[in-house]
Formats: structure tokens, C-alpha cells, sequence
């Protein structure tokens, strides 16, 4: 449910606070004090009809504004729409009217968890003014003005994006947005083409059909207006649309689109090379439901364990994307992480967030480093610090995916030493099937003549507590080497502490 507020120019017998004729609330949920309204209704009590707006008024060519935001305290979800009105109550000036939807927490969720749903909807709205009889001698204010059910209608296919306005503007519109929600943007002012009137109608169109590309942190950050006649108009709002003939924004007050053409928007070059993957990704999810659907629950997987710490930012966005990227399977590994470089980010990305993932998520991360033994060549040091610092609290599907690498690696001559000694401080806590498949592999090492001391030492010290499948392949490839000399007497000395 949703709690009602209407704000117009009313005579004083309407008027709720001032008691004077002019703009006052007139009707409000009991719940919604003076203080409050007044604060956190700011955004849009604070309009005021342009020089340029009173003939559009009076003809009746003016879309009504549609506006959805935050408050400043409680960060309330409000969805208003603001009516013009060609007459107000005496019948001589021209008025407006506001009406304003404050969702409960619940509804508020439930909007911004759904992608599926329409970020608003205008048809719950109030645009006449006539049912409140202002004139009327009885009429008075009504304090206690019902609760309403919130709208849930569902959004469009983004699709349509796509069927009316060029590529490359969808595309960086859509970085701007998310840009500007993670307070590394400016502002975002659109003009649409055709009648003014049909604006707000356009405006919806984009922004409910844009929005269930984004996960909730984003919707929750991006407030916006359908309709002002002049920029400077509701600066506290993210975007703003506006009429062709208004379109006079100085290039320094914000990022501009005009929806038909490819014109300079006033993005950096910098800022969008550094960002364009998480541009791209977001941009593919317009033709892809699956993997739009997919990734919105990955990221509220990883969102609803990063509470409270989350941080909406470019950063962090970035990482989970890149993480749904890698754990996916969906996506060209070589794509994502071209070099070493954007090997040891990932694995940055992923020490923040691996709590979220899922065990096959975390195991298909850390496999990663497979592309090295692949390549025959070392792990980079950094990734494999780190991989060495995940290992012991990783589940045991992600602990036997790395270290059915690192034996497979340590069977040639990449780095057996550093894998060795890995191995070695690990080996204890591993659990019976995997100390099994280690004991074979180096076993197997063993007999080929590389790190024979300290293999037969670290068998030695957990021989007692091996299977006896285990301990019989130990003993067997020991048997097979006691004729080597240079290893014959630790052999023996083996098998003098085990077999007296």
C-alpha cells in the first residue's frame, strides 16, 4: 500500500498547514506531518509554472511530469505526477496539481527486486481536480486520506529501445545512467522527438524499459522527471527530459541526449574506454531476457551477502559483473580476461564477494588458473598468492578444482618446486580422497626422480594415518625405486620406521 498527497493552489478553507489561499497540501495521509512533507516532499512541492509554460497551460499542450525519487532521511520510494491545470479555483490564473504515492518498505522491495515490473505507472494518478470541490463551502481538508495500492503493472521489452532510437545512443544513454547512479556522472538531460505534449508518454516508455536492465542498488539511485520546460528546473533529480524547443543545457551542467541523433553527449572518452565492458554487458542484457534474468539473481545473491557493506560503485558493479561473466559459462574466457593482469583483478574481485557464490561458482572461478598449465608456463605470483590465501576456507568442490591443477602442473617442470611446498602445508587438513589423489601424484613425482627428500619426508610424516589404498601405493612405487642408489638408504630407513 501506498499513502496519497495532493498539493495544489487551493483557498484557505483547503488549505491543511498555511490556512491561506494559495499552494498548500490539501489532502494527506494522516501519518504525513507538516515537517515531513515539507522536507522530504521538497523535490516536488518545489515547482513553479515557467514564463514559457503559461500558453502551453492555457492550450492544454503541456504532458503532465512524472517524477520518481527518494527522501533525503527515511529514502522513501515516491512516485508523483504533476497535472497542469489551465484554471485554478477562482477560475482566472493557471494552477497545477501534484499527487504523490509513498510506497511502504514492502512495495518499495518489491518494485526494485522485480525487473519485470514497471518502475511507474501513470494511470493510478489523479489528474482532475474537479471531484475535491474546492469552491464547494463544505469542502475542507482531508487529513486522513486513504492508503492506495502501489501499481505493479509489468515493463516493457527493452527491445523497443532498439526499434526507435539509434544503437549507439541506447548504448551510451545506458552508461550514463549507470554513471551518474554511482555518483561518478553528471546529471542526464533527454529530448525526445515529436509534440511536447506526448513527452512524459516517451519518457516512460524509455525509462520502463531501460530500468529492468539494472539490478536494485541502480534503480534505487536514479531519480527522474518526464517533463520540465526549462533545465534548471528540479536540479535534485538524476534525469530530466525536456522539449526540443528547451533543449539549451549548457554542455557543463550534464551529459545531454538527443534520442534521434548520434550527437557529442559530453561523455569522457576516458571515462567510457575505462568502462566500456560493464557498458557493453549491460547494453547485450536488451536481447538477452535469460541472461538479463540470470544475472539480476546473481547479483542479488551477492548484494544480500555484501549487506550492509555494499557500496554502490562503478568498482563494485564492475566486480560482480565480472564475476557472473567468469562463473557463468556463457561468456568467451579469453574475452574477459585477456592477460595476467585481468587474471589477478578477477581474483581481487573475488576475494570480496566468493562468500556469495555458490560452490560450483567458486570452483569454476578458481580454475582459472588452468589456462597457465595449459599454456606450460608459471602461475603469475600474485594470482597465485592469492589463490595460495583462498585455499583453506574455499569449499571442497573449489579446493579439488585447484589442486587438480597444481598436480597436474607439478608433473612437469613449470614450478614444481612452489607447488610442492604449497602442497606441503596443506597436505594434513585435506580430507581422505584428496590426500589420496596428492599422495599418488607425488608418488608418481617421486618416481621420476624430482624432490624424492622431501616427498619421501612429507609421506613419511602422514604415512600412519593414510588408507591402506593410500599406504599400498606409496609402498609399491617405493619398492620400484629402492634401486635407486642415491635414495636407497631413506627408503630403507621408510620402511625400518613403518614395517620393523
Amino acid at each position: 500500500m501506498a499513502q496519497q498527497h495532493f498539493y495544489s493552489c487551493v483557498p484557505a478553507r483547503m488549505s491543511m498547514f498555511l490556512r491561506t489561499d494559495g499552494f498548500d497540501t490539501f489532502a494527506a495521509a494522516r501519518e504525513l506531518d507538516e515537517e515531513w512533507i515539507e522536507s522530504e516532499l521538497a523535490p516536488v512541492l518545489s515547482a513553479k509554472i515557467g514564463k514559457n509554460e503559461l500558453d502551453g497551460i492555457r492550450l492544454g499542450t503541456l504532458p503532465p511530469a512524472y517524477f520518481c525519487f527518494f527522501t533525503k532521511t527515511e529514502r522513501k520510494l515516491v512516485e508523483s505526477r504533476l497535472t497542469y491545470i489551465a484554471k485554478d479555483y477562482t477560475g482566472e490564473r493557471p494552477s497545477f496539481l501534484i499527487h504523490s504515492l509513498i510506497a511502504s518498505e514492502e512495495e518499495k522491495r518489491a518494485l526494485l527486486s522485480d525487473e519485470g515490473r514497471a518502475m511507474l505507472d501513470p494511470s493510478v494518478f489523479v489528474s482532475d481536480i474537479a471531484p475535491f470541490a474546492l469552491t464547494s463551502p463544505e469542502a475542507k481538508p482531508d487529513e486522513d486520506c486513504p492508503d492506495l495500492p502501489f501499481p505493479s503493472v509489468p515493463a516493457p521489452d527493452p527491445g523497443i529501445l532498439l526499434e526507435k532510437y539509434p544503437e549507439r545512443v541506447i548504448r551510451r544513454l545506458i552508461f550514463a545512467m549507470i554513471a551518474s547512479a554511482c555518483g561518478k556522472g553528471k546529471p542526464i538531460y533527454i529530448t525526445l522527438p515529436g509534440e511536447p505534449k506526448d513527452l512524459s508518454d516517451g519518457a516512460l516508455e524509455i525509462l520502463n524499459a531501460v530500468y529492468p536492465l539494472f539490478p536494485s542498488p541502480l534503480r534505487a539511485a536514479l531519480s527522474f522527471v518526464t517533463y520540465q520546460g526549462e533545465y534548471a528546473k528540479f536540479p535534485q533529480f538524476l534525469i530530466h527530459f525536456l522539449p526540443e524547443s528547451a533543449f539549451k543545457v549548457p554542455a557543463e551542467r550534464g551529459w545531454l541526449f538527443n534520442m534521434t541523433t548520434s550527437l557529442a553527449d559530453g561523455i569522457p572518452d576516458a571515462l567510457y574506454r575505462d568502462n566500456e565492458q560493464i557498458a557493453d554487458f549491460f547494453f547485450s542484457l536488451i536481447g538477452e531476457p535469460e541472461i538479463r534474468r540470470e544475472f539480476l539473481a546473481f547479483f542479488g545473491r551477492v548484494l544480500e551477502k555484501s549487506k550492509p557493506e555494499f557500496e554502490l560503485s562503478l568498482k563494485n558493479l564492475t566486480s560482480i559483473v565480472y564475476l557472473y561473466r567468469q562463473t557463468s559459462g556463457r561468456y568467451d574466457e579469453k574475452k574477459i580476461l585477456p592477460d595476467d593482469d585481468a587474471v589477478y583483478d578477477l581474483l581481487c574481485r573475488y576475494e570480496k564477494h566468493r562468500t556469495a557464490l555458490s560452490p560450483k561458482e567458486r570452483a569454476v572461478t578458481l580454475s582459472v588458473i588452468g589456462r597457465y598449465l595449459k599454456a606450460h608456463v608459471q602461475i603469475p605470483k600474485n594470482s597465485f598468492g592469492k589463490i595460495a590465501k583462498f585455499y583453506p576456507t574455499e569449499p571442497s568442490e573449489a579446493k579439488r578444482a585447484v589442486m587438480r591443477i597444481l598436480l597436474d602442473m607439478i608433473h612437469t617442470d613449470i614450478m614444481r618446486d612452489k607447488i610442492f611446498r604449497f602442497i606441503a602445508q596443506v597436505y594434513a587438513t585435506e580430507p581422505e580422497e584428496s590426500r589420496a589423489e596428492i599422495a599418488e601424484s607425488l608418488i608418481r613425482v617421486f618416481y621420476g626422480g624430482f624432490l624424492q627428500n622431501q616427498i619421501l619426508r612429507l609421506l613419511a610424516e602422514n604415512f600412519a594415518g593414510e588408507s591402506e589404498h593410500t599406504r599400498d601405493l606409496i609402498v609399491g612405487k617405493l619398492i620400484l625405486s629402492i634401486r635407486t642408489a642415491a635414495i636407497q638408504d631413506a627408503i630403507l630407513d621408510f620402511f625400518r620406521s613403518f614395517y620393523p
